[in-house]
C-alpha cells in the first residue's frame, strides 16, 4: 500500500494517495503495528506539507514522533524531528527549529549517520543564515560539505558549497563566495535538474551581493520567480533534495524582503 500512496503522489493524484494512506493506517492500526503507523504517519504529514497545511503538517509529524518514540526508532525520530525543524524555520520560529535541530543531530550521531547528519547541519546553516549569524552559518555548512563529502554524497556537496558561497557573498567576502558558487554550479551540472535549481536559488545571494540596491532586488526576484517552484512533487524527491531546494527558495525570499524594506524604507 506504500508503494500505492506514491505512485498515486507520482501522478500528482493527492487524493487517490490519501485513500489509499487511510486504508494503509487502517490495516496498521489493527494489527497494532506501531513502527508502521509511525511510516504512515510521516507520509500523512508530508501530504499536508504537499498541499500547504503545514500546521496539520506538524500535528501529524508530532504524532509521528511520540510513535516513533515508544518503538524507540531512532533513525525515524531524526527523520521526523528534521521535517519539525523545517516547519518551525518556515513559520518563522528560530528557536523551536534549533532545538527541533539540536534533537535530530543527536540521534543522527546515535545512529553513526553522517547522511543524516549533514542534513542536521545544513538545515542549520540555512536557519543561521536566515538569522543573519553568518559566521555560525559558514561553520555549518562547511561540516556539511566535509561530512556529505566524505560519504560520496555530491548533491549534499554542491548544496553545502552553494550555502557557504551565499554566506560568504553576504558578509562582503565576493571573490570567495563567487569562486565558491563556482564551485558549485560545475559540480551541479553532472546531478539532476533540482539540485542545480538549488544552486541557482543561492546564486540570488550573490545578485543581492554584487549589485546593491534595487538592481541586486530586481535580479534576486526575477531568479526566484523563474526557479522557486520544485519540479514534480516533493513527496517523491530525495529528502535531501527536498529540504535543500524549500529552505533555499525560503532563505532567499526572506532577505529580498529584509532588503526591500531597507532599501525602500
Amino acid at each position: 500500500l506504500l508503494a500505492l500512496v506514491h505512485a498515486h503522489a507520482i501522478a500528482g493524484d493527492l487524493g487517490e494517495a490519501e485513500q489509499a494512506l487511510v486504508l494503509a493506517q487502517r490495516i496498521a492500526g489493527a494489527r497494532d503495528d506501531a513502527h508502521a503507523e509511525a511510516r504512515l504517519a510521516i507520509l500523512e504529514g508530508d501530504l499536508h506539507v504537499e498541499r500547504g497545511e503545514l500546521v496539520l503538517g506538524t500535528r501529524v509529524f508530532e504524532r509521528a514522533l511520540e510513535l516513533a518514540a515508544f518503538t524507540g526508532n531512532l533513525r525515524q525520530q531524526c527523520e521526523i524531528s528534521l521535517r519539525l525543524a523545517e516547519l518551525a524555520h518556515r513559520a518563522g520560529q528560530p528557536e523551536e527549529a534549533r532545538a527541533r535541530y539540536a534533537v535530530a543531530a543527536r540521534h543522527a550521531k546515535e545512529t553513526n549517520d553522517p547522511r543524516q547528519h549533514g542534513r542536521v547541519m545544513l538545515g542549520m546553516g540555512e536557519l543561521e543564515l536566515d538569522e543573519e549569524r553568518f559566521q555560525r552559518a559558514l561553520s555549518l555548512f562547511r561540516e556539511a560539505q566535509v561530512e556529505l563529502a566524505g560519504i560520496a554524497e555530491p548533491r549534499g556537496e554542491v548544496f553545502a558549497l552553494a550555502g557557504a558561497a551565499a554566506t560568504l557573498a553576504t558578509m562582503g567576502a565576493l571573490q570567495d563566495g563567487s569562486a565558491e558558487l563556482t564551485r558549485a554550479t560545475l559540480l551541479a551540472r553532472s546531478l539532476d535538474a533540482t539540485s542545480q535549481r538549488v544552486v541557482g536559488l543561492w546564486a540570488g545571494f550573490l545578485d543581492l551581493a554584487v549589485h546593491p540596491g534595487e538592481e541586486g532586488i530586481a535580479r534576486a526576484k526575477s531568479r526566484l520567480g523563474r526557479i522557486s517552484v520544485m519540479p514534480g512533487s516533493e513527496l517523491v524527491a530525495p529528502p535531501l533534495v527536498r529540504e535543500a531546494f524549500v529552505q533555499a527558495a525560503l532563505v532567499l525570499e526572506r532577505r529580498i524582503r529584509d532588503l526591500e524594506t531597507v532599501t525602500r524604507g
